[in-house]
């Protein structure tokens, strides 16, 4: 199944429940501070708190909240001591399945607790906590079922749960608690989430054997493509021939011993080769981009893997923002089954999407785009905006939205009207 959508509530600026549905390609416009980098971090917040050895519900030592507390998570437009999240996947046949979590702090404990767990689909459930003084991690709850009600202990590791006593809860209680509990690991291991800034390639580096993950950094970009040549595969090939379509220059990884090192030349120079360390920082920074797309055009992130990127053409020039949005358009297209969350601020990005859509070259259900704003009140909004076969967006971009360059255009020709009258 993959995932089809998430909300939040009372989450960061986003005070409303606010629904993402997600498509192969997802894009989040909006100004700065509007809450789109708030809304993509919401996933990989998620998935951290899905994976193994997370002691509380949410994952409050990932690096992706910068420190924050539980109550800096939640809405200063709001009162409410909770966080709620949605989950919904959707199965090839079009079945679908939600899991909705409210989760609150205990001010008097300074612990988190969750508070709801709710199933809705084929197999229905709800477990509501139950506290009791004497019991000190939160655990017993009440479950609502096709069995009826009952009353049991549920354990949670992160946003995991496992039934304590499948006796006292019931078999059909227990069964979809742990089959929605195996679909949250599988949601966090198929999360890469990269962050507004990655690493530079190491210089020189060994051989190893298979990296972990990229990383929120991306640091493992150049020695996932080293392990991936040594053994025949195409990552290189396919980053490579971004960077020639988009720069004239081409990705080659040099050995040395047992080590290798990341280099580019020109496509007119190929003998002038320099360490990719020393180049532009937009050939940098694009790296771990170009390396993650290319696994997941590959099939080597698995069956529907999620990409949730800041900032993807960050330091690029307009030409090579294109050649990245074709790239994107292309895994959407080649992929379905494979989903990029992207933020980005790049007018040149979307429109390439749009002229991927008018050619063909991917389908316009394939495409959403949510234009975040902060309403009047200081809530952040986001609304959602398709397109139509000649990639019209409906409904129509928000009065100002991408009007900077024709104001800036309209305001030189003003002035070089007044110096001409003088």
């Amino acid at each position: 199944m993959t995932l089809a959508s998430f909300t939040v509530d009372n989450y960061r600026s986003f005070a409303d429940p606010t629904l993402i549905e997600l498509r192969p390609l997802t894009l989040l416009f909006g100004y700065n501070s509007a809450g789109k980098s708030s809304l993509l971090r919401a996933l990989p917040l998620l998935a951290a708190s899905c994976s193994p050895g997370t002691t509380t519900p949410l994952a409050l030592g990932s690096a992706l909240v910068r420190g924050a507390s539980f109550g800096d998570l939640c809405s200063r437009m709001s009162d409410r001591r909770e966080l709620r999240f949605g989950l919904t996947w959707r199965s090839p046949s079009g079945e679908q399945e939600s899991l909705a979590l409210r989760i609150r702090e205990i001010e008097s404990r300074r612990e988190q607790v969750v508070e709801q767990f709710k199933i809705d689909g084929e197999e229905a459930l709800e477990a509501l906590w139950e506290p009791e003084e004497d019991v000190t991690n939160g655990s017993r709850y009440v479950f609502s079922s096709q069995e009826g009600r009952t009353v049991g202990m549920l354990d949670f590791e992160g946003l995991v749960p496992s039934p304590r006593d499948r006796a006292s809860i019931g078999v059909f209680a227990s069964g979809t608690i742990e089959r929605v509990g195996v679909r949250l690991r599988d949601f966090a291991a198929a999360l890469h989430w990269l962050g507004p800034l990655r690493a530079a390639p190491p210089r020189t580096a060994p051989y190893v054997s298979r990296p972990r993950s990229i990383g929120a950094s991306g640091d493992e970009a150049a020695r996932i493509i080293a392990y991936d040549l040594l053994n025949n595969g195409p990552l290189l090939r396919t980053v490579s021939s971004w960077y020639e379509g988009a720069t004239k220059h081409r990705l080659e990884l040099l050995l040395e011993a047992e080590r290798f090192k990341a280099a580019m030349s020109r496509l007119d120079a190929p003998h002038a080769q320099i360490p990719l360390v020393d180049t532009g920082e937009g050939m940098v920074q694009v790296l771990p981009v170009l390396v993650l797309a290319a696994q997941a055009l590959h099939g080597q992130l698995g069956e529907a893997p999620i990409l949730a990127i800041e900032h993807p053409e960050l330091h690029l020039h307009p030409a090579a923002e294109q050649e990245l949005a074709a790239l994107f358009t292309k895994l959407a297209a080649d992929q379905p089954t494979a989903t990029s969350i992207l933020e980005t601020h790049s007018p040149i990005f979307l429109s390439r999407v749009q002229l991927a859509i008018v050619r063909g070259e991917i389908p316009r259900e394939s495409v959403v785009v949510y234009w975040v704003r902060e309403g009047d009140d200081g809530r952040s909004v986001a609304d959602k905006i398709t397109f139509d076969e000649l990639a019209r967006p409906t409904p129509m971009w928000p009065p100002s939205v991408f009007s900077e360059e024709l104001e800036q255009a309209r305001a030189i020709m003003e002035e070089r009207s007044k110096k001409v009258g003088q």
